[in-house]
């Protein structure tokens, strides 16, 4: 245990000395000295594991953008959004719901589900989802499947389903598989916080998704869509062009696998749950945002990203859509999933209409970035 807690006090030493010293020659004085001790008991409360790969991930970013000759001012930017907003340290993974067959967890965000073939970890003490649950398992012949059985992206939070037996994995890849499920529907929920405020409580953005053919990373819509503002909600177009996917090291070039050729068809329902000023400290708290609920009723690459910045409201934390390095995580969070069987007999999957959600009615994970005034 005091080999643990010797660990533990490392990483904050590790993390303080770099993120705090060049903060301090910029700052000086009783600010810089009161940023550390925040910063300082902030983290003393998080988790060894957790700690560990978030230390791991900010040098690795750091040293990345250097290692690229990123500008300084940007490096400067990402380094602030560590010190002022030390969320991006906790990396709780939560499991909501358990059947026989499945685990439902809350995925934390800017963590991958699983290394695939002949990749390794690209950081110290980074663990993915599947990693994290195996750490915890009773041992190799108690090990379950623990499989995917939906994407979820690296940047974004939430509902994840995984299989614990082959049964379970197959039934889910039906479910998932709406060309070929029939009867069986899974129907995901997400909340997001929008750049800006939406001038409709309710809308319906319809429209097909493709690969930008400016980037070898980057989605877009094929139309423009009616009513579409001047982009004056996307933080930098700057960085949104140079920089690739969630707050990784710019590179010169990214994989175009999984990229549609051919335009296809999105549907996503949006709704205002309500409209606030930021709260999150850093160069942009106070301005205008929103958080928004959203339903797909398709599931391409980046559609909810791609639709809701061609409708003028990038996410907020968005990286390749609004240029936000500033903030220290996307804020896309998948809700809730619910299980329609419509008379099909599926016994393995969840019971017809049940609703498994991360957080109670009415609660999100971005409840404190939104203020309201009263």
């Amino acid at each position: 245990m005091a080999d643990k807690d010797g660990h533990h006090e490392n990483c904050i030493v590790d993390l303080v000395a770099l993120l705090c010293t060049q903060h301090s020659k910029e700052q000086g004085g009783h600010c810089a000295d009161k940023v550390e001790s925040e910063l300082r008991g902030s983290l003393a409360r998080v988790p060894f594991d957790e700690l560990a790969h978030r230390t791991g991930q900010a040098q690795f970013l750091l040293s990345g953008m250097q290692d690229v000759d990123c500008p300084t001012e940007e490096r400067s930017v990402v380094r602030d959004s560590f010190l002022l907003q030390p969320e991006y340290f906790h990396r709780p993974l939560r499991i909501v719901h358990e059947t026989p067959h499945f685990i439902f967890l809350d995925k934390p965000f800017d963590v991958q589900i699983g290394h695939g073939r002949n990749q390794a970890a690209r950081f110290d003490g980074e663990r993915t989802v599947e990693e994290i649950l195996r750490a915890d398992a009773p041992g190799p012949a108690d090990e379950p499947l623990l499989k995917r059985c939906h994407n979820l992206d690296f940047a974004t939070s939430g509902v994840l389903m995984m299989a614990k037996t082959q049964e379970g994995l197959s039934a889910a890849s039906r479910a998932f598989d709406h060309a070929r499920a029939g009867a069986i529907i899974t129907r995901k929920e997400y909340c997001a916080v929008v750049l800006g405020w939406p001038e409709w409580d309710k809308t319906v953005i319809d429209a097909p998704i493709d690969g930008d053919p400016t980037s070898d990373f980057k989605m877009r819509v094929t139309e423009l869509l009616p009513g579409r503002v001047d982009g004056s909600n996307v933080v930098s177009r700057d960085v949104a062009a140079r920089w690739g996917p969630s707050r990784l090291p710019p590179a010169p070039r990214w994989d175009r696998d999984g990229r549609a050729a051919k335009a296809r068809d999105a549907l996503t329902h949006a709704e205002v749950v309500r409209r606030g000023t930021l709260g999150l400290a850093g160069p942009l708290k106070g301005v205008k945002v929103a958080l928004v609920k959203l339903l797909p009723t398709t599931g391409r690459r980046h559609q909810l990203r791609v639709h809701l910045a061609s409708a003028g409201h990038p996410i907020l934390g968005d990286v390749a859509y609004a240029g936000d390095i500033s903030t220290h995580r996307l804020c896309l969070h998948a809700a809730a999933i619910t299980f329609e069987h419509h008379g099909a007999d599926c016994p393995v999957l969840p019971t017809d209409g049940l609703r498994i959600a991360t957080h109670p009615d009415g609660e999100s994970p971005f409840d404190t970035f939104v203020c309201v005034e009263n």
